[in-house]
């Protein structure tokens, strides 16, 4: 059986609520296990929220979400408008009707992998990177890493400093071309298009990339995407597709829009 509906947001109020006695913000896996008994098998998924709405709201009105510091250990911070990025309205001029036909696969996968499959098979990303979509770009499907030396560094959100030590991070998905490289975060969401994503999806890969590269001695523009596949109102599926900077590569809060645009897939039989 599943867990009960309300079960994260009721454990991560919990686990506030003992920070703030304790006068300690930084909690690790452990306390989340003994405020929770057995709810959940993996308690890093009780600490993970990919979008603001789903952040408790008790957590809401104090404006604190959660980061990761790594080793199983998590931290509340304030400021949920710099842990959170509202997505940008497309313009008009940006939204496409993308024609293409369907491998056999696609749409059996839901999961942010499938997403990419359809965004790099149906040259969705070519198309958006370099306005080109037989542009040829080679890929990378790297795997979720922990290693010490690129994956322990310190950044900024606003004025507070947060440290992590051999974090964890995910990275969807790498394209290159001519010494330019893109990440991509990938979303797949069946309700509708989220109003925010946490920044942290696309900026920790982004931090992570930046040391793997200096330390090979090589400093390529680096490009961060942020994709995420929906059903429109008229329920048409689509694939909105943003590219960000951080103006500050330390600051989390620095994000900003490049450009975005959505494709409304149009598959067509054979």
């Amino acid at each position: 059986m599943g867990k009960p509906k309300g079960v994260k947001k009721l454990t991560l109020v919990k686990v506030y609520n003992d920070c703030v006695l304790r006068e300690a913000f930084q909690f690790n896996n452990t306390l989340v296990k003994q405020l929770t008994g057995s709810e959940f098998s993996n308690q890093f998924d009780a600490t993970k929220i990919d979008t603001s709405e789903r952040l408790p709201k008790e957590l809401q009105d104090q404006n604190v979400f959660i980061v990761h510091l790594g080793g199983g250990r998590h931290q509340f911070v304030k400021g949920i408008f710099l842990g959170y990025h509202v997505l940008e309205p497309v313009p008009e001029n940006r939204i496409f009707s993308w024609s293409y036909r369907p491998g056999v696969l696609d749409g059996t996968d839901s999961s942010e992998a499938g997403v990419l499959s359809i965004a790099y098979n149906q040259q969705i990303i070519q198309d958006f990177l370099y306005d080109d979509r037989t542009r040829q770009v080679y890929i990378n499907v790297p795997r979720r890493t922990r290693g010490k030396e690129d994956n322990s560094f310190s950044y900024k959100i606003g004025d507070q400093v947060i440290r992590v030590d051999g974090l964890q991070i995910e990275m969807d998905f790498i394209v290159e071309r001519n010494g330019e490289i893109a990440l991509a975060e990938a979303k797949c969401s069946s309700q509708g298009l989220p109003r925010d994503f946490a920044v942290v999806q696309v900026y920790l890969p982004y931090r992570r990339l930046l040391r793997l590269l200096a330390r090979k001695g090589v400093m390529p523009r680096v490009r961060s995407m942020f994709l995420v596949q929906y059903k429109r109102p008229d329920a048409k599926n689509a694939l909105r597709v943003y590219e960000y900077t951080f103006d500050d590569p330390q600051d989390m809060g620095s994000i900003r829009l490049l450009k975005n645009a959505e494709y409304v897939l149009e598959g067509k039989k054979s």
